[in-house]
């Protein structure tokens, strides 16, 4: 079924090239389960081998990411609760599994929108769930623009350079731990860099004039 699937993602992705991108991973953000990743790996494997431009494709991607989960968040502000309710038995998951990812969201709302898609569930529920709760929109759509550039990022690098080696990458460390290991070394070289920076403005007031 796993080759089946990848074979017909292989086919739309050839014949519709940024256009499957964009409105596969639109699609799966606004709340249906699509293969997002595969068809992303895919693009950048075929772009990798100078078929589509990467530029392009991570384009796309990001825009998917952007304008989807803001389809989803209509969605689930003008469906509420009801809606979520019909999502959660389609995934065969119980109330009382809903309340928690809802008590889970509305304590970290702003991270779980910003990494959510690092997670398939929450790439796929993440944006209902913040328009049920009323989350403000300024914030969601910057939160989810954000989050949509760096796994934009984050997925079309690295099937570029590693072509189809990422499928085994992804499925053995797992694309949830891989990003956390990625912005947890920006975050650190971000605070190198102030720190250096700090560093260098305190040298450049101690010296005389």
């Amino acid at each position: 079924m796993e080759e089946f699937l990848k074979g017909a993602v292989l086919h739309w992705v050839q014949d519709w090239g940024y256009l499957a991108v964009f409105v596969g991973i639109m699609l799966e953000n606004a709340g249906i389960p699509l293969p997002g990743e595969t068809i992303i790996v895919i693009a950048s494997v075929m772009a990798g081998q100078k078929l589509l431009n990467v530029w392009y494709v991570f384009g796309a991607t990001v825009a998917g990411a952007v304008i989807g989960p803001n389809l989803g968040y209509y969605v689930g502000m003008r469906g509420g609760r009801p809606f979520l309710l019909k999502m959660a038995k389609l995934f065969r998951m119980s109330e009382e599994d809903l309340v928690k990812a809802e008590e889970r969201f509305q304590k970290h709302s702003d991270w779980a929108i910003f990494l959510g898609r690092f997670v398939a569930f929450l790439r796929i529920f993440a944006s209902p769930i913040a328009g049920v709760m009323r989350m403000p929109f300024h914030r969601f759509f910057i939160f989810n623009a954000l989050g949509a550039v760096v796994w934009g990022g984050v997925v079309v690098g690295l099937a570029y350079v590693l072509g189809e080696n990422v499928a085994v990458l992804l499925k053995n460390v797992g694309l949830t731990l891989l990003g956390a290991c990625i912005l947890g070394a920006a975050y650190l070289g971000f605070k190198l860099y102030k720190k250096r920076q700090a560093e260098d403005a305190a040298v450049a007031s101690s010296q005389p004039e």
